[in-house]
């Protein structure tokens, strides 16, 4: 949530921009929540792949029994976590139509 906060107060003036020459409020919000979902859903999925591929080797070089894999359970977790963390992203959209308002605007 900071991150993107932090994205758009960066990026004020071509936001703002983009959104005086035409582009609507809710493509903007779709663009800055895309640009923050993509890598947060890449890094999840490919964390949790590489935590049980880890955990597997390890089980493995403990003991000489068979490993079981992972219980089914965990996709319905991580799919939790990733949408509590998309909806807090989420919260912080709301600051993009402050900023680029065209009264905000004026003053730049």
């Amino acid at each position: 949530a900071v991150s993107v906060a932090a994205g758009v107060m960066d990026r004020r003036r071509p936001l703002a921009l983009l959104r005086m020459t035409g582009m609507s409020i809710g493509r903007l919000r779709t663009t800055v929540l895309l640009e923050a979902a993509a890598p947060l859903i890449i890094t999840a999925i490919v964390s949790a792949v590489l935590g049980v591929l880890a955990g597997e080797v390890l089980l493995n070089s403990i003991t000489s029994a068979p490993v079981p894999g992972p219980d089914p359970w965990l996709i319905p977790v991580l799919a939790g976590g990733l949408l509590a963390a998309m909806l807090v992203v989420a919260g912080t959209l709301p600051i993009l139509g402050r900023v680029t308002s065209t009264e905000a605007t004026r003053f730049e």
